[in-house]
């Protein structure tokens, strides 16, 4: 899961005008995708305390504010899931930065 969200983040990146545009929808699905992967694995006792979680919350972040914009009110959900890891909002809020626009 991890992989394919950096996949995805690094082809957006690299891609110009209807090539971003056709990643939109991708992404929008992959960063719902990610981000019940990290929800799941706070939900079972055997992993509520993963590392991964941290991981999983950040990528699903990013692609969402590639895919969506970072105007847009959708980000907010993916927005919450980070603000118990100040290094991933920091991380986060810099991604953002240099996304506005």
């Amino acid at each position: 899961m991890e992989q394919q969200a950096a996949g995805y983040i690094d082809r957006y990146l690299g891609a110009k005008g209807k090539g971003r545009t056709k990643l939109r929808s991708e992404g929008v699905i992959l960063a719902s995708e990610v981000h019940r992967a990290g929800v799941d694995l706070c939900m079972s006792r055997a992993t509520e305390f993963s590392p991964r979680i941290k991981v999983l919350f950040r990528l699903a972040a990013k692609v969402a504010l590639l895919a969506h914009g970072s105007g847009s009110p959708e980000l907010a959900r993916f927005e919450f899931s980070l603000w118990s890891d100040p290094d991933g909002l920091a991380e986060y809020e810099r991604s953002r930065d240099g996304n506005e626009g």
